[in-house]
C-alpha cells in the first residue's frame, strides 16, 4: 500500500521495528496499573472538572505519558510467527527505551529548554544510532524555520531563538552553523538591547559572545576569540558570568 508507506515515512515509522517500538504496554499491564483509580463516567466526569485544576500547559500530557512509559512492556515478547533466526525483540526493546528518552527530550522542548532537549536527543541517538528519525530531531527544523522566516523582525523571541539554535548546534559540534547564526543576529540584537535593556536579551548576548569566543579559540583563531571575549565582558554582570568567558 504505497499511500500507507508514504504516510509512515512522513512520521518516521516506515521501519517495521520502529513501528512496533511505538507500542507502550499490553492490556493486562494497563489494567493492573489502573486498579484503584476512579472511572470517568457521565455521572462522575472527572476529566471535565479536574483537568482545569491540573493546568493547561504541557504538564498533564507529560505526567500521563511518563506514567505509561514506566510500565512499558517489551513489544518483542508479544510478536508471533517470527522467522527463526530473525527475532527482532532485542532491537525493538532498544528502540522502546530510546523512545522514552526522546519523550523526555520533547518535554524539555515544550518547556523551551532546547539545550536539554538536544542533550536528551543525543543520548537517545547514542542508544540507537541507526534511528534516523532521532537524527532529524537534532536539526531542530521547526525552530530553524521560525528563525529563518522571522529573523528580519528582530525582537526578544527571535534573539532568544537564535541563541538557542546556536547553542544546540554547538552542543553537536556543528560549529559552523552555530557561528553563522550567532554572527548574523548579534549586530541587530545588540542594537535591540541598547534600546530595550531586557535582561533575557543581555544574557542571550553574553551566551552568544561566549560561544563565538570558544568556537574561534577551538580553531586557533586567537584574534577573533579575544575580540569576542571582550564583547562578552560587556554583558557579564557578576563573577559567575565572567568565569564563562574563555581567557
Amino acid at each position: 500500500m504505497p499511500g500507507v508507506s508514504r504516510d509512515l515515512e512522513e512520521i518516521s515509522l516506515s521501519d517495521p521495528d520502529k513501528l512496533v517500538s511505538s507500542f507502550v504496554c499490553d492490556q493486562r499491564t494497563l489494567v493492573d496499573h489502573l486498579k484503584g483509580y476512579p472511572l470517568n463516567t457521565e455521572n462522575n466526569p472527572i476529566i471535565e472538572f479536574e483537568s482545569p485544576l491540573y493546568g493547561y500547559d504541557s504538564r498533564p500530557l507529560h505526567d500521563n505519558q511518563d506514567r505509561l512509559y514506566k510500565i512499558q512492556t517489551p513489544a518483542g515478547e508479544l510478536l508471533s510467527n517470527v522467522p527463526q533466526g530473525a527475532d527482532p525483540s532485542a532491537r525493538i526493546w532498544q528502540l522502546q527505551q530510546a523512545n522514552y528518552v526522546v519523550f523526555q527530550g520533547h518535554s524539555a522542548y515544550r518547556l523551551y529548554d532546547y539545550a536539554q532537549a538536544c542533550r536528551l536527543y543525543q543520548k537517545a541517538l547514542a542508544m540507537v544510532p541507526w534511528d534516523n528519525s532521532i537524527r532529524r530531531l537534532l536539526d531542530f527544523e521547526e525552530l530553524r524555520t521560525y528563525y529563518e522566516t522571522a529573523k528580519q523582525y528582530v525582537n526578544t523571541n527571535i534573539i532568544l531563538t537564535a541563541q538557542s539554535l546556536s547553542d544546540v548546534y554547538a552542543l553537536q559540534d556543528r560549529n559552523a552553523e552555530a557561528v553563522t547564526i550567532a554572527e548574523e543576529i548579534l549586530p541587530s540584537a545588540r542594537a535591540f538591547y541598547q534600546r530595550e535593556q531586557k535582561p533575557e536579551v543581555r544574557r542571550a548576548l553574553l551566551d552568544m559572545y561566549v560561544l563565538l569566543a570558544k568556537a574561534y579559540k577551538h580553531v586557533n583563531n586567537d584574534a577573533k576569540s579575544r575580540a569576542y571575549a571582550e564583547d562578552a565582558k560587556e554583558f557579564a554582570i557578576d563573577d559567575a558570568e565572567r568565569r564563562l568567558i574563555p581567557q
